[in-house]
C-alpha cells in the first residue's frame, strides 16, 4: 500500500486516483495522523500553506521520518519543499506560477524513465527551495530552478510541479 500524506491540498484525490489507475493500493492520511504502518511508499501532498509566512516546525516534525525512511518517498509541491527543508534547503518567495510550464529534465531516474527532455506540467506555487546537499537536480524550468530533485543515495524524490494534474 502507498500512503498519501494529506497536507490539505485540494489535489489529494487526484494523487490517489493517479496511483490507483496505475495499479497501486492507496490510503490517504492527514499529516497529523500519519503512520508508516506497512506502507511500501509515501507521497507527501501539496498544501495551501506558505512556508515563508508560517512556522514550519509542526510540518518538519511530522515529516522527520523521511530522513531514515526505508521506503520510497515523493514530495509534491509543499511535500517537495518539506523534503528539501529536512535536508538543509532554503525556501524563498518566487514568481507566482499557476500555469503550465515547460520542464526540462536532465536524464532518467526511476520515476522519469521514458520522459521526454522537455515536458509541460502544471505549476501551483509561489515559493521555491534551493537544492539541498546530497540531492541531484533532475529537472528545472524558467520559473523554478529546482523543479525536481532526487537524493543521491536514498529513494527520496521531490517535484515542485504537479504531476497529478
Amino acid at each position: 500500500m502507498i500512503t498519501v500524506i494529506d497536507c490539505g491540498s485540494s489535489k489529494v484525490p487526484d494523487i490517489v486516483k493517479m496511483l490507483e489507475v496505475n495499479g497501486a493500493t492507496v490510503k490517504a492520511q492527514k499529516i497529523a495522523e500519519f503512520k508508516l504502518n506497512g506502507s511500501i511508499g509515501v507521497v507527501i501532498s501539496g498544501a495551501p500553506i506558505l512556508l515563508t509566512e508560517k512556522d514550519a516546525t509542526e510540518f518538519l516534525e511530522a515529516t522527520s521520518f523521511i530522513k531514515n525512511c526505508s521506503v520510497p518517498v515523493m514530495g509534491i509541491c509543499f511535500g517537495h519543499q518539506l523534503i528539501g527543508l529536512q535536508f538543509g534547503s532554503k525556501i524563498k518567495r518566487c514568481h507566482e506560477d499557476r500555469d503550465w510550464q515547460m520542464i526540462k529534465f536532465f536524464g532518467d531516474t526511476e520515476i522519469t524513465n521514458g520522459f521526454k527532455e522537455d515536458m509541460k506540467f502544471k505549476e501551483d506555487h509561489c515559493e521555491c527551495i534551493s537544492l539541498p546537499e546530497d540531492f541531484d537536480l533532475i529537472a528545472s524550468s524558467t520559473t523554478c530552478e529546482v523543479e525536481m530533485m532526487k537524493h543521491k543515495k536514498k529513494n527520496l524524490f521531490g517535484v515542485q510541479f504537479h504531476p497529478e494534474v
